[in-house]
């Protein structure tokens, strides 16, 4: 059996100049090969970020042997080969206060991460 607990620790980064963003919820979503393996709300979840700011929030993964069964051929490879390809798009919904109106704002951001079984930790990184 194959399970997996993945642990993400997420940046949230507000990228404007004057303007602070509240933010109302984190997540992400973790994919393998385009199956979709689980997905997770950040702790904190909310909060209030100044302009030019980046704060970070936690989010584990469960994942079930049964998600990734139909790739079990690609992942003992990926596994041999010490590298294992996954997909994880993070979601950002706040909003930045403009005089006395909240604007809502939704950041969406997609990486595909290599990671080593081995050690666990990030081999390569490709955000957009």
């Amino acid at each position: 059996a194959v399970d997996l607990d993945l642990a993400l620790r997420l940046s949230v980064r507000n990228p404007g100049l004057v303007l602070p963003l509240r933010y109302r919820a984190v997540s992400a979503a973790v994919s393998y090969r385009g199956h979709l393996l689980g997905s997770a709300a950040a702790r904190p979840g909310s909060g209030d970020l100044d302009a030019r700011g980046t704060t970070y929030a936690d989010a584990e993964v469960w994942v079930d042997a049964g998600r990734v069964i139909d790739d079990v051929i690609d992942l003992i490879g990926d596994l041999a080969a010490g590298s294992l390809p996954l997909e994880i798009v993070t979601e950002v919904v706040g909003a930045v206060r403009v005089f006395r109106f909240d604007i809502p704002v939704k950041g969406l951001i997609s990486c595909s991460v290599n990671v080593s079984p081995d050690t666990q930790r990030i081999i390569s990184q490709d955000c957009y």
